[in-house]
C-alpha cells in the first residue's frame, strides 16, 4: 500500500485554531484602521487571464506565475489561458479600468487575500501567502503617499508592534541613481532587480548578479563598489 504524505505542498501552510485566531486578529485590525482612515474593501478573483498578468512582472516574475490549463478537450494541447493572481496590484488595476465609472475620481482601497508564486521556496519563503495592499488611485498628490504610510504604521501600532521602521523603496530614484552609473536604458529594469535581492543574497554576491544582466564591468566595479562601501547596505545584507 502506497504511503500518502499528510504534509501541505512545499510552500504552503496549515494554520491550527490558536494560529488562525491569531491571524483573524492581525487582519481585522488592518480592516479597521484602513477603514478609519477612508480606505475601502476591494476583492478580486483568485485567478485572471493570462494576458491580464503577463508582461507585468519582469522576466524573473513571469517564471513564477502559476499558469492553468484549458480545460475539457483542450486540456490535452498543454496550453494555458488563465494563472492564479501573482499579486493584488496588477487585478486591481483591472478593475479600475473596467470599472471606472464605478468608483470615485480618487479611490482609496485596500485590499487583503493570498497570491500564489510558484516558487522554488526557501527558509521563510511560501508559494502560497497573504498580501496586504492599500493604495489611493487617481491623485499625484505626495500628500496620498504620506496617507498610505500613516494608514500602515497605524497598523502596526494596533498590533502593538514595537520599534518599527518604514523605509521607502523608490524606482524613480532608483532609475536616477542607474543614470548616475551610467546603466543603459535597456538594463535598468533589469539591474533593479538585481538590486532588489540585495538584502536576501547580500553585497558580495550582488556583484554576480549585476555581471549577470550584461553591464560593462566598469559599471559593476563602481555601483557594486559603492553599495558594498555604504554602511546602510551592509546592514541591510546581514540582516
Amino acid at each position: 500500500m502506497t504511503k500518502i504524505n499528510l504534509a501541505p505542498p512545499s510552500g504552503t501552510r496549515d494554520f491550527l485554531p490558536a494560529e488562525l485566531l491569531f491571524r483573524r486578529h492581525v487582519l481585522q485590525a488592518a480592516q479597521t484602521v484602513f477603514e478609519r482612515h477612508g480606505f475601502l474593501p476591494l476583492d478580486t478573483p483568485a485567478f485572471e487571464r493570462l494576458e491580464t498578468l503577463t508582461g507585468k512582472y519582469g522576466d524573473e516574475g513571469e517564471k513564477l506565475i502559476f499558469k492553468i490549463l484549458k480545460r475539457g478537450d483542450k486540456a490535452a494541447s498543454g496550453e494555458s489561458d488563465l494563472a492564479l493572481r501573482y499579486d493584488l496590484t496588477v487585478p486591481t488595476m483591472r478593475v479600475v479600468s473596467h470599472q471606472r465609472h464605478a468608483l470615485p475620481r480618487i479611490f482609496k482601497r485596500y485590499q487583503i487575500g493570498p497570491v500564489w508564486r510558484a516558487d522554488r521556496p526557501g527558509k521563510g519563503r511560501f508559494r502560497e501567502f497573504y498580501q496586504c495592499d492599500v493604495d489611493i488611485l487617481g491623485s499625484a498628490s505626495a500628500l496620498a503617499d504620506v496617507e498610505v504610510l500613516l494608514a500602515l504604521a497605524g497598523v502596526l501600532r494596533e498590533v502593538k508592534f514595537p520599534e518599527f521602521v518604514i523605509r521607502l523603496n523608490s524606482r524613480q530614484v532608483l532609475k536616477g541613481m542607474l543614470e548616475v552609473y551610467d546603466v543603459p536604458t535597456d538594463r535598468q529594469g533589469a539591474a533593479v532587480v538585481a538590486l532588489d535581492k540585495l538584502d536576501k543574497i547580500g553585497v558580495e554576491a550582488l556583484k554576480g548578479e549585476l555581471a549577470e544582466v550584461g553591464l560593462a564591468s566598469s559599471v559593476v566595479d563602481r555601483l557594486h563598489g559603492d553599495i558594498a562601501a555604504d554602511d546602510f547596505a551592509a546592514r541591510l545584507a546581514r540582516r
